[in-house]
């Protein structure tokens, strides 16, 4: 498995089943009522399923949160974690 640096990019040269599990730290610096949705994407198409929710109400808030799959990837295969916020101008997303 392969990071490239200085991207999101994580390539799997070796196609196989794999155990995907990615856990992040959320939260936001500005208090609010704010969803932070982070999900796979597969070769720049978003998987199905992945979309993980959590909603931070606090500037103090660090929420932890995961996604866990496994995915049949053919070697080349990349994924990438994206993420998106429901308000901005909090600061939130991941940490």
């Amino acid at each position: 498995i392969v990071h490239a640096p200085n991207t999101s990019a994580v390539i799997f040269p070796t196609s196989g089943v794999y155990l995907i599990t990615i856990s992040a730290q959320l939260g936001e610096t500005v208090a609010g009522s704010t969803n932070i949705d982070f999900w796979i994407r597969l070769n720049g198409a978003d998987v199905p399923r992945t979309n993980s929710r959590t909603n931070v109400t606090l500037a103090t808030d660090v929420r932890i949160a995961s996604i866990s799959i496994l995915m049949r990837l053919n070697a080349g295969d990349q994924i990438d974690l994206f993420q998106s916020v429901s308000a901005i101008g909090r600061g939130a997303g991941l940490l």
